[in-house]
């Protein structure tokens, strides 16, 4: 195993060297559970496929555009709607195979959601006499499951930490609100409202950076071989070379993080935000 600590050395692997850390190497736990499909574990044709299937698939319902934060904020009144309804919310867990259920209600002409455009695609694979070797239930059941645990664990991780900051320093908490208050009102928050809403947007930077949401990379694997920092790393052949980044490394790092004095493990104070917001107008 392989491990990258520090800016440099991360930033030369994962950014000036991507195309040789490409592949994912394998782990058996992974390996068993998955059996090479989906994005993030996968390799080779199947990972190009399922990628840019997904990246296409999720522009063509609004990622990245206006429409999609439309339809954001219309969820959010129904949910806040659901929430003042009921005194307890209950967690409901999506059991994978319930997706497959709306093959049978499928309209070619009223797609509804990304699953409904892989079970087209899928369809689409069968009439042309294809193997359909990526466009399978398998592989369905993996991606659709990965979009949801990447769309959801740093979202609802970040809040948690959000909340438990925000009770323990009132201050910043008020100064948020303050702010919040004065530029969106009694409006959903927008896009558009995050270039004036600056010390708000350091906070969440700052949250984010404190509570070291992600501390480590996907695992990487070589594709070539490859010599970083005077080190040879040979292309893997069929025992995996596991290379991983410590990115907690990173948020805590004097020279690359922005930060005025080297950092500790205490929420820096509102003053020190200034980076973030300084960082936002260059």
């Amino acid at each position: 195993m392989v491990v990258l600590a520090g800016y440099e050395t991360v930033k030369e692997a994962l950014v000036n060297q991507a195309d040789a850390f490409a592949d994912r190497p394998s782990i058996p736990i992974i390996e068993d559970a998955q059996q090479g499909h989906g994005i993030v574990f996968s390799n080779g044709e199947v990972w190009k496929v399922m990628r840019r299937f997904a990246i296409s698939t999720l522009r063509d319902y609004g990622m990245g555009k206006k429409t999609i934060e439309d339809r954001i904020v219309e969820e959010c009144r129904f949910l806040l709607q659901e929430f003042e309804s009921f005194d307890e919310i209950c967690a409901a867990f999506i059991q994978s195979h319930t997706f497959l259920r709306r093959l049978k209600e499928l309209d070619e002409n009223d797609q509804r959601s990304f699953i409904d455009a892989f079970l087209i695609r899928q369809q689409e694979e069968k009439t042309k006499n294809q193997s359909n070797e990526f466009f399978h239930n398998e592989n369905l059941k993996v991606v659709v499951s990965e979009l949801f645990g990447a769309g959801t664990e740093t979202t609802s991780t970040t809040l948690r930490w959000g909340l438990l900051l925000m009770m323990k320093y009132p201050e910043i908490q008020r100064k948020v609100q303050e702010e919040m208050t004065k530029v969106i009102g009694s409006a959903q928050p927008r896009i558009e409202h995050r270039a004036k809403l600056p010390y708000t947007d350091a906070v969440v930077h700052e949250i984010q950076r404190f509570a070291n949401i992600a501390p480590a990379s996907v695992p990487h694997a070589t594709n070539v071989d490859v010599t970083l920092g005077g080190y040879f790393i040979p292309k893997v052949i069929v025992l995996s070379c596991t290379v991983i980044a410590q990115l907690n490394l990173l948020l805590f790092c004097y020279q690359h993080g922005g930060i005025s004095e080297p950092v500790n493990d205490v929420l820096l104070c509102p003053t020190d935000f200034s980076y973030w917001e300084g960082e936002k107008s260059q």
